[in-house]
C-alpha cells in the first residue's frame, strides 16, 4: 500500500496521520517525511486547490508517536 505495513487516517479535514511510517523508520531514507509531504502536496493540487501546500508537523524519527502532515494554502 502506499504506507507498507503502516496505517493513514485523517485528524479533522486539515492533517493527515501516517502510523508505523516505513520510510521514516528506515534509517538509510533520510527524508520520508519530504517525500510524503510532496506526494500529497500534488495530490491535493491537482484534486482539490491549485494553491495547497502540506508540510510535516511531527515525524517518529523526531520522536513524535506517528508522522502528522498538516494541509494549508
Amino acid at each position: 500500500t502506499f504506507v507498507g505495513s503502516g496505517g493513514i487516517d485523517t485528524e479533522g479535514g486539515r492533517r493527515i496521520r501516517i502510523t508505523g511510517c516505513v520510510l521514516c523508520q528506515d534509517s538509510r531514507v533520510t527524508s520520508g517525511g519530504v517525500y510524503y509531504a510532496a506526494v500529497f502536496e500534488r495530490l491535493f493540487q491537482e484534486l482539490v486547490d491549485a494553491s495547497a501546500c502540506v508540510r510535516e508537523v511531527a515525524c517518529i524519527r523526531s520522536g513524535a508517536p506517528r508522522c502528522v502532515f498538516e494541509i494549508g494554502r
